[in-house]
């Protein structure tokens, strides 16, 4: 085990976190647009009685957005986290990854 030797091309693993810090800000904003739209499906007594199929599957759409960020925004900070970790001397990284998505 001494003669391995463990690399992380830090630039690319942090534009890695990048990205899915962006991709958790796009799943939020656009569940919140989906809120939005059956805020007001809802609030109209037309779209409250003849969509309630569509405000339910908008709404379904919408949490699973909001819990696509969550697995992003987790995915940044460790990546983050990782890239702080080996600069430091960790190599072996199994604190953080060996967890799963919490």
């Amino acid at each position: 085990m001494a003669d391995q030797i463990v690399e992380m091309d830090y630039e690319v693993i942090t534009k890695q976190a990048n990205d899915f810090k962006d991709d958790e800000k796009t799943c939020e904003m656009i569940a919140k647009v989906l809120d939005g739209v059956v805020a007001v499906l809802k609030a109209s007594l037309f779209g409250a009685i003849f969509m309630a199929k569509l405000i339910k599957w908008l709404e379904g759409i919408s949490k699973a957005l909001k819990n696509l960020a969550k697995v992003y925004g987790e995915f940044s900070a460790d990546l983050l986290f990782a890239v702080g970790r080996h600069k430091e001397g960790d190599f072996a990284g199994m604190n953080k990854f060996g967890e799963g998505v919490q």
